[in-house]
């Protein structure tokens, strides 16, 4: 769910546009039923892209069925709302958000994020690993790590470093508070 807000912030910095490049490993989403935990929290998150550092609040939700979002300005202004079915994505736009970033690659970074590694293994395309040593997980283009997402002792209660490095953006991401995730 932090990384959810990671790429809603890139958008809201006015970073460029982020499409998928050769040393990304793309848009794919999978399924609510698939993230292994269920609850709610809400994060600050950092975006970090060269000099340039922006502040967001981002509040989610995860059930078996359903996935929410909604990212909100420094001063609470919603600027970003996305509801994901496993089949549908549905998203509000603040008019200062562009129309042309792909909010899937929130959801797509939250699932390589937090979501179990069997699950997004199985997503990745082809000459794609994943690494998850407990408390760093890697994502490899060949042998090229193209995501590192460095982890606390709890993945839903310290706070998470996720680099981006293909696209060249990073995350910091802080639980300000959570409601029965597990």
């Amino acid at each position: 769910m932090r990384a959810l807000s990671l790429a809603a912030a890139l958008a809201l910095a006015g970073c460029a546009v982020l499409h998928p490049r050769p040393s990304d490993p793309g848009l794919f989403l999978l399924p609510p039923s698939e993230a292994g935990f269920t609850g709610a929290l809400v994060q600050r998150v950092q975006l970090h892209r060269g000099e340039t550092t922006f502040d967001a609040l981002a509040s989610a939700e995860v059930t078996p069925t359903l996935l929410k979002l909604a990212v909100l300005s420094p001063l609470g202004n919603r600027m970003l709302g996305l509801v994901w079915d496993g089949k549908k994505l549905e998203q509000e736009r603040a008019p200062g958000v562009p129309k042309r970033f792909p909010a899937e690659i929130i959801l797509r970074d939250l699932q390589l994020t937090f979501w179990p590694a069997a699950s997004v293994e199985r997503a990745l395309p082809s000459g794609w690993t994943l690494q998850d040593q407990g408390s760093v997980r890697t994502l490899r283009d060949g042998d090229k790590p193209a995501i590192v997402i460095h982890y606390g002792p709890s993945r839903l209660s310290d706070a998470i470093e996720f680099a981006n490095e293909a696209v060249g953006y990073s995350l910091t991401i802080t639980p300000l508070q959570q409601d029965g995730a597990r």
